[in-house]
């Protein structure tokens, strides 16, 4: 899931970011998507390595499950403006990223998908 929503968000791609994404992680995602569209400016990331995701946590209450996942990888961002010129990031330079991600899913449902119900920046 880490990349295809780190993709996803990177092209703007709402329809996609929305079964994998909560509620409000979505409205968050998307309001920033509209305001890089408003902007006129786009984005590019590649996921150049992603080390092997490590469990942080595990947390079951009632048929809640919600488990804490550590993704270190390297990436490189690019955000450009209305004319194609490079705003932010440098495409020569790779950026180490430590983010720990929420992920929850009703045990009783009959929907086995997780959704991500949280972010969160760790600085290495």
């Amino acid at each position: 899931a880490f990349d295809i929503i780190i993709a996803a968000y990177a092209k703007h791609d709402a329809d996609t970011l929305k079964p994998l994404l909560s509620t409000d992680v979505y409205a968050r995602f998307s309001s920033t998507i509209q305001e890089r569209e408003e902007r006129g400016e786009t984005m590019d990331t590649e996921l150049v390595v992603l080390k092997p995701p490590g469990l942080e946590r595990v947390k079951v209450q009632d048929s809640r499950a919600v488990i804490d996942v550590r993704f270190q990888s390297e990436q490189v961002n690019i955000v450009r403006d209305n004319t194609g010129a490079i705003i932010e990031g440098d495409r020569d330079h790779v950026d180490s990223v430590i983010d720990v991600w929420s992920f929850a899913r009703d045990l009783s449902a009959e929907n086995p998908n997780w959704a991500l119900v949280a972010t969160r920046s760790v600085e290495a």
